[in-house]
């Protein structure tokens, strides 16, 4: 598996590798003896674009999982811009299967990053790849954070990224069960 994002991947840790490492980041949940990772990029503050630069392809990968348009939203990038450079991301790595993970709540975007999460569950559809949204139990009906999970309203805490992991885990697990 390989795992591309911004801080909501890397446990707002720097990168995926420390936020790995310190067991914050939300790959770290995912179960070591059914889920290797072996690549990928993950930096906090990073946009599609930059991950589009950074990530390479990854020689046996079978899974890309990319969290992905957070800082992009922050910044105004158009959503038609993100899911090209999603795309680019995908045909970077070159994985057989890929999966879409929903951003977070944004508290100062609520509505917006809401918006594009449904684009990208319908990318996803497009494109025949998986989609999940790990934040549901973590976010209000009004698209902001629960306040349990509260931090500075971009983030959440270990907390979060832990029920995030385990979401995406479930997930994994269920396409994997259904064959």
């Amino acid at each position: 598996m390989v795992i591309v994002g911004d801080s909501n991947s890397t446990g707002f840790r720097g990168t995926l590798g420390a936020g790995m490492a310190e067991g914050a980041a939300w790959g770290a949940q995912l179960p070591s003896d059914r889920f290797t990772v072996v690549g990928g990029w993950a930096v906090d503050g990073a946009t599609t674009a930059s991950m589009a630069e950074g990530v390479s392809h990854a020689a046996g990968a079978d899974q890309l999982v990319i969290m992905a348009g957070t800082n992009d939203l922050a910044v105004g990038v158009p959503i038609e811009e993100i899911k090209r450079n999603v795309l680019e991301i995908s045909n970077r790595v070159s994985a057989r299967d890929v999966l879409l993970v929903a951003i977070p709540p944004l508290n100062f975007l609520p509505a917006e990053a809401m918006q594009f999460n449904q684009s990208l569950s319908t990318m996803a559809a497009e494109h025949d790849w998986g989609y999940v949204d790990p934040w549901v139990e973590l976010r209000e009906t009004d698209g902001t954070w629960s306040a349990p999970f509260l931090t500075d309203g971009v983030h959440t805490s270990d907390e979060g990224y832990a029920a995030a992991g385990r979401a995406i885990a479930g997930h994994l697990e269920a396409v994997r069960a259904a064959g």
